[in-house]
């Protein structure tokens, strides 16, 4: 009898999971936003971008700082200027909201500088940092903060205890091609969901996460087909010539934006086309219809993937997709920078990503 109830509760459980509706991810190309340069407010590019109710906090370069629009693309405030003073920031990186405080840090002045989100006010300076790093999250419940580093094979992962001031633990080991493709601006994003920090190889089709109270890294294969790296064969010099060939026609795996869906991954597939000026040692890359930008959604509570979308370089340079500049986590939009050829315009194209249950 107790076998009888089992198997026909199991049949009824493996049914109702059965008729569970599978979604689709889709996006939408929502209508630019065209940031307006006035006196005061001119700057040679947008870097990053927060968005905070209807405003859009712009991190710039040339001059490095910290505007505020509205979404209509009128500047509303001149926030932090450069310098490294309190409230100054010389080199604005990464802008983060933490409740009602926007934390942005200073990537020449190792700090973060704070700001109230809704007043736009000065805050104070968390300090004591020994390092710089490429990407951060903070864990409000913990009081801690996790850094990852480019460039380094071991201990690329940093846990900050801001009560005692300290560094707590460097931990991670990984094969050299993280290191060189991580060199990129765009890779090493983080994203955290309660005790769990969660990361993404630069070289591997896979999604980690860390969990802070074991210090236990897991990895996860993601279902990429398209992924590939070679093993790298230049010299010492990340940006050598002979580095090339390995640099610009393989996969990339961007990071991990956590977002209401999930968790997106974005990886990167397909060759560059690079090409050398001269003998200077910088080289230009331009990207070919060939190279696609995948969007993964993976499910932080089964670590499954449960999505999938793929841009081809066409699609992107089309809707001037270029460069991913920020996102907004509640509606799962990204935020993309592309500058207009005809007129000195700064565009912000939000993309919004959602699931919809598959037709059958």
């Amino acid at each position: 009898m107790l076998r009888f109830w089992f198997v026909l509760l199991l049949g009824v459980g493996l049914a109702a999971y059965a008729q569970q509706p599978t979604h689709t991810l889709h996006f939408t190309v929502e209508s630019p936003i065209l940031l307006k340069e006035q006196k005061g407010f001119y700057f040679r590019s947008v870097s990053e971008v927060l968005r905070i109710d209807t405003l859009l906090w712009v991190l710039t370069r040339r001059p490095n700082s910290v505007l505020i629009f509205d979404l209509q693309g009128q500047p509303v405030q001149r926030l932090a200027p450069e310098g490294g003073g309190p409230g100054e920031l010389r080199l604005p990186k990464r802008p983060r909201c933490y409740r009602d405080t926007v934390w942005i840090w200073d990537g020449m002045g190792t700090r973060f500088q704070l700001f109230h989100a809704r007043q736009r006010t000065f805050l104070g300076t968390v300090s004591g940092f020994s390092v710089n790093a490429h990407d951060m999250v903070y864990l409000p419940d913990m009081q801690l903060v996790v850094f990852i580093h480019n460039l380094k094979e071991e201990n690329f992962l940093n846990l900050f205890d801001l009560r005692r001031q300290m560094y707590l633990r460097a931990l991670g080991k990984w094969a050299y091609e993280n290191a060189v493709l991580s060199l990129w601006d765009q890779t090493l994003h983080l994203a955290a969901q309660g005790p769990y920090v969660y990361f993404a190889p630069p070289a591997e089709a896979a999604l980690a996460r860390l969990d802070v109270r074991t210090l236990e890294i897991e990895t996860f294969p993601l279902d990429v087909p398209e992924f590939s790296v070679a093993p790298y064969k230049g010299g010492p010099a990340p940006y050598a010539p002979e580095v090339a060939p390995f640099l610009f026609t393989q996969s990339i795996n961007r990071g991990v934006w956590r977002t209401r869906l999930g968790l997106m991954l974005v990886l990167e597939t397909g060759p560059y086309q690079p090409t050398v000026e001269g003998t200077r040692v910088d080289i230009i890359w331009r990207k070919q219809k060939k190279r696609k930008v995948h969007f993964v959604l993976v499910d932080p509570s089964t670590m499954r993937q449960i999505g999938h979308v793929q841009w081809d370089g066409a699609f992107i340079h089309q809707h001037k997709l270029i460069g991913l500049v920020g996102w907004d986590p509640e509606t799962t939009t990204f935020y993309f920078y592309g500058q207009r050829e005809t007129d000195p315009i700064h565009q912000i194209t939000p993309v919004r990503f959602y699931l919809e249950p598959e037709a059958h």
